[in-house]
């Protein structure tokens, strides 16, 4: 059931939280500005804090499939 969860929380994140921090990276309206290259990335994964979220959602993930497997008798 966590694993479930998990799964749709990190769905979301990559299809809805994502491309809404890109739209948002740069600001809107007359005061926006402009990033390229890795300037853009960055603002991206900081805006709303999406790149850790999405980090340790991830990590918690493999965890808990990394536990399950065990548990399971898989390597």
């Amino acid at each position: 059931m966590r694993i479930q969860i998990l799964q749709s929380l990190l769905l979301f994140s990559l299809l809805a939280g994502l491309p809404f921090a890109w739209i948002l990276r740069d600001g809107l309206g007359s005061d926006a500005q402009e990033s390229q290259g890795w300037q853009a990335i960055w603002r991206t994964f900081m805006n709303f804090f999406i790149g850790p979220t999405l980090m340790l959602l991830g990590g918690i993930y493999a965890l808990l499939r990394r536990r399950q497997n065990a548990r399971n008798g898989h390597s």
